[in-house]
């Protein structure tokens, strides 16, 4: 089976805890949502850097791709941009950088190189990931849950939350899975927590709450097999319902991904899209009026089926 992986561009009373509930209500979205992840500053990979009589290369033997900057001169690496900054400001003097490459440190020294533009180590880094997914649902509080898997194998740093627009799909081919083409909006509707095996999460904008239907958070035992339909976006940001057809819920104990299998049974989505595609992480799956779960997985044999981990699960990790 094959993750639903998102595009580079490139989720009382008293003596009831968190873990349990009893008809706790929730926004439940289907909106398609842009999300950015600041990561560890990390080594993409190296160039030579002109000089007027040669070329130079100040990383050769001392940075390798996928390295990871952790300092510059006993001072931590926050971002692409902090780095530059110390680099412009050495003047070509030399820079100590701490690093990490498979889990061990290393300390390096490296001659930022003299250019019209400046000074250049000949490195291409990245600080972040971005991707596109679904609002799964959030809370009274403004915590929202999305995916349903996780977005990167990676510490992340915080990060932020947008809309996006869907412009087009492209249908899945063979073992290729399909994928919605989208772009981000401008304005930043949220900001991000966490990043877990069931989903990324954070506090959203109390404002676009008032987008989404208030919906009772189902249990996991009142999953069925059956009917349901899932929330999800195929045009722009307008948020559809399609039906599917729930064929297993297994009975999961503690907070694991692929507890619901489901097949596309809605015509319209078929002609769409040709099944789950890349991009509908996160859509909810409601269930006899309540949110069950969330699309996570699809299946690399048939896109037609796939997987959805518990909203229950979600909610316990707000």
């Amino acid at each position: 089976m094959k993750r639903i992986f998102i595009i580079f561009i490139a989720l009382l009373a008293l003596f009831i805890t968190k873990n349990t509930f009893a008809c706790e209500y929730i926004y439940v979205s289907g909106s398609s949502i842009g999300l950015k992840l600041n990561t560890n500053v990390e080594v993409l990979g190296t160039f030579g850097v002109n000089t007027e009589s040669e070329v130079l290369k100040p990383w050769d033997n001392l940075i390798y791709e996928h390295d990871i900057l952790k300092e510059i001169n006993d001072e931590q690496i926050s971002s692409a941009n902090f780095l530059e900054s110390k680099i412009q400001s050495s003047k070509g003097q030399d820079v100590n950088i701490l690093l990490s490459r498979k889990n061990e440190e290393h300390r390096v020294r490296l001659k930022p190189v003299k250019t019209d533009d400046g000074y250049s180590l000949g490195l291409y880094i990245k600080d972040c990931d971005l991707g596109i997914g679904t609002l799964t649902f959030c809370n009274e509080d403004g915590h929202f849950a999305s995916l349903g898997h996780k977005m990167v194998d990676k510490e992340i740093n915080g990060g932020e939350l947008y809309y996006s627009n869907v412009s087009g799909i492209v249908k899945p081919r063979g073992s290729t899975p399909g994928e919605k083409r989208a772009s981000f909006d401008k304005k930043v509707i949220g900001s991000v927590s966490s990043n877990t095996n069931i989903g990324v999460y954070g506090s959203i904008n109390k404002e676009e709450m008032a987008k989404m239907e208030k919906m009772q958070l189902g249990k996991r035992e009142e999953a069925h097999k059956g009917r349901a339909y899932i929330l999800t976006c195929v045009n722009s940001n307008t948020v559809e319902s399609f039906e599917v057809e729930i064929k297993e819920c297994l009975n999961q104990k503690d907070t694991e991904e692929k507890g619901i299998r489901l097949q596309i049974t809605d015509d319209n989505l078929k002609r769409i899209a040709g099944g789950i595609v890349q991009g509908m992480s996160g859509s909810p799956i409601i269930q006899d009026g309540k949110l069950i779960g969330a699309l996570s997985h699809v299946s690399i044999k048939n896109p037609l089926e796939g997987y959805g981990c518990y909203a229950e699960f979600m909610y316990n990790c707000l």
